[in-house]
């Protein structure tokens, strides 16, 4: 399976957040889609004044909830909330993490937060040419939402909507098995995915649709969102590719990746990680 050389790497959660919030500071409004992040260690100190700051200059009438995650981290493991910047978990990390704003406002779907991967085809970078797929999948939590509270905020089937994690819930349920009651394999649609823990992206478009949202509007920032975040990585891409493959050997790689991105209330979408090894699986 063909690899872009050293995307692996900048696809990681710290080095990620790097490129793209180099970009935020030179044009702020059209980078909004990554939450501010810190790296810690090594930020800690960095992390704690600017949480001062905020609460000292931007009053809010919620309390402010962030989510840490391991750099290298997969399948929802070692990703926890918090509220407390000097929280004791923090001083004592060695490995390297990430912290971010929490999106407390998520769109949602039946009640619960979800969030979409979607498909990326990177095809060449000389020239640079890459493809957003209109199909994808929606991972739903398998706890109603809610806003995080101090109760509540180690619900991880509630705050996470990483697939490996909800399938283990009591929860979950199966796409093309939630709204079935008989046993007859004649009397099931596979296409069916309405109920589903994971679901079809078109099927999830089509409810939001039928419920007032303004998918044409979603799915138009979802693309800027895709082609900005690749566009900032591109120089990156393009220097490592060009230090692996020498010139005179034609060789072209090429990838698929995962973009998972979270969508607010206001259809706002915001870039949660990407995946160089993205599963295709839909269970």
């Amino acid at each position: 399976v063909s690899r872009m050389p050293g995307l692996y790497e900048l696809s990681q959660k710290s080095p990620l957040a790097d490129v793209i919030l180099a970009q935020q500071r030179l044009f702020p409004e059209s980078f909004r889609f990554m939450p501010q992040t810190w790296h810690l260690p090594e930020q800690l100190a960095q992390f704690q004044q600017d949480h001062a700051h905020r609460e000292a200059t931007h009053p809010t009438s919620y309390q402010r909830f962030y989510i840490v995650k391991p750099n290298d981290g997969r399948q929802g493991a070692g990703i926890f909330l918090i509220t407390d910047p000097h929280d004791a978990r923090l001083r004592r990390m060695r490995r390297s993490h990430v912290v971010q704003d929490y999106v407390a406002n998520p769109l949602l779907l039946d009640g619960f937060k979800f969030d979409m991967r979607l498909y990326v085809f990177i095809q060449s970078l000389e020239p640079f040419r890459a493809y957003l797929h209109r199909e994808g999948m929606a991972r739903l939590c398998t706890t109603p939402y809610a806003r995080p509270t101090p109760e509540n905020m180690d619900e991880i089937f509630m705050h996470l909507t990483n697939f490996s994690l909800n399938k283990r819930s009591d929860n979950y349920r199966q796409a093309g098995k939630a709204s079935h009651n008989n046993d007859n394999p004649d009397d099931h649609d596979d296409d069916d995915d309405e109920g589903g823990s994971k679901r079809l992206l078109s099927s999830v478009m089509e409810t939001l649709a039928a419920e007032g949202s303004n998918t044409s509007v979603m799915w138009a920032n979802i693309e800027d969102l895709v082609c900005k975040t690749l566009l900032a990585m591109y120089p990156h891409m393009l220097v490592e590719y060009r230090k692996a493959v020498p010139k005179e050997r034609a060789v072209r790689p090429f990838q698929l990746l995962g973009f998972d991105v979270l969508i607010d209330e206001t259809l706002h979408p915001h870039l949660i990680e990407i995946n160089a090894n993205p599963s295709l699986r839909i269970d």
